[in-house]
């Protein structure tokens, strides 16, 4: 996302509590951050434990983006989202609760960090671009293609996205990925796939 494009608006608290004009309260229990296709995002903070616990348990990450649209309660302002111009939500808690599915590990990399599966690299509608590290479930090792093929069938068949990022999750909205690649190759594993050689000229941008 380009810095110049960023418009943050001012940071609410998740449902009824006191709006806070600046800065992440100390105190806060659940962070939300959810990016738009126009480059702009909203940060809003719950501070109320049981509420925020509550909130985590009653998610239903797999249905995020299946709904026309998504509404952010405050004591002061109702803030609604159309869901086809969200791209990336952000939830930073703790503990992080386990919302990753059965076969596949998605972890996003730092800047100037390393995959240790599969590295994968996701454009959205925004222009951003989203350093992944795909790994099995349980073992941790690269996963197989055939269990790659099923993960990208799942993705696109309208499912949410659920990865890992420091200090909590991130879901991204499948229908505003605009490009993925995936290195090494895992065509071999992808019926119905085109062969032919990609420029490096475009993978460089990387």
């Amino acid at each position: 996302m380009n810095a110049s494009h960023h418009v943050e608006t001012p940071v609410r608290n998740w449902e009824s509590a006191t709006v806070v004009r600046s800065g992440t309260p100390r105190s806060a229990y659940l962070d939300l951050r959810v990016h738009l296709t126009n480059g702009e995002s909203a940060h809003f903070v719950q501070t109320d434990t049981a509420a925020a616990t509550r909130l985590v348990e009653q998610a239903r990450p797999e249905r995020a983006f299946a709904r026309p649209h998504l509404t952010i309660a405050d004591r002061d302002c109702l803030t609604t989202f159309p869901t086809d111009g969200i791209e990336r939500i952000d939830i930073l808690t703790s503990p992080v609760p386990d919302w990753q599915p059965e076969t596949a590990r998605v972890r996003e990399v730092p800047q100037g960090g390393l995959a240790l599966g599969l590295d994968c690299r996701i454009a959205l509608r925004s222009g951003q671009v989203v350093h992944l590290d795909i790994t099995q479930r349980r073992q941790d090792n690269v996963l197989l293609p055939v269990d790659f093929s099923l993960f990208v069938t799942r993705l696109f068949s309208g499912r949410c996205l659920v990865g890992e990022r420091e200090g909590g999750l991130f879901l991204i909205n499948p229908a505003n990925i605009v490009r993925m690649d995936t290195f090494p190759s895992t065509a071999t594993a992808m019926p119905g796939s085109w062969r032919a050689r990609q420029l490096k000229d475009y993978v460089s941008q990387y």
